[in-house]
């Protein structure tokens, strides 16, 4: 008897991106995956989750923290937002890569929130979040205008003084230059 062959989940980002090392042209499971990875781990498949799915998410791990989570539906909202700039192409298309989002990178946004909200204020951590999580790796001037925009338009940020937080370092070297007289 053969063994069954998997086929992904309709939808799955296995389904859309078709990884050669791990599927076939057809996109059953292709037997070039190194074999130490196919004999010590169990491969399951998971659909992505929907904005809904989440936002929920979101607000769990903070209110686990005791953190109020209103700001997830916008959060979620901008990851949504750049991951579809990212699929679509208009950012990251200067890079040979492109930029890779996926769930993770809400996960550690939240995370970084958690971390420091107590230190520096829900919203102060969520801007900081933004900028080490999805600004800090755009690697040129337009992707970092297109998602400055979004990121301004955020009301969760309102009262944030963005321009700070958002600053390249040069910037921010060059005030303290200009501030305490260095040459």
């Amino acid at each position: 008897a053969q063994p069954k062959k998997y086929e992904p989940a309709e939808g799955s980002a296995e389904s859309r991106t078709g990884e050669p090392n791990a599927y076939g042209p057809d996109g059953g499971f292709n037997s070039t995956c190194p074999f130490p990875f196919v004999n010590r781990f169990k491969l399951v498949w998971v659909n992505e989750k929907t904005e809904k799915e989440q936002a929920q998410i979101v607000r769990t791990m903070l209110e686990k923290e005791s953190i109020a989570a209103s700001f997830a539906d916008e959060l979620v909202d901008f990851h949504s937002g750049f991951q579809k700039l990212v699929e679509t192409n208009q950012i990251g298309r200067e890079t040979q890569e492109g930029y890779r989002v996926s769930l993770r990178e809400l996960i550690h946004a939240v995370d970084f929130v958690k971390r420091h909200a107590k230190a520096l204020g829900v919203e102060t951590a969520l801007a900081w979040a933004i900028r080490e999580v999805y600004y800090k790796r755009l690697q040129n001037d337009d992707d970092r205008n297109v998602i400055s925009s979004r990121v301004n338009n955020l009301g969760a940020l309102s009262g944030v003084p963005l321009d700070i937080i958002f600053a390249e370092r040069s910037d921010a070297l060059q005030g303290f230059n200009v501030a305490y007289g260095a040459q």
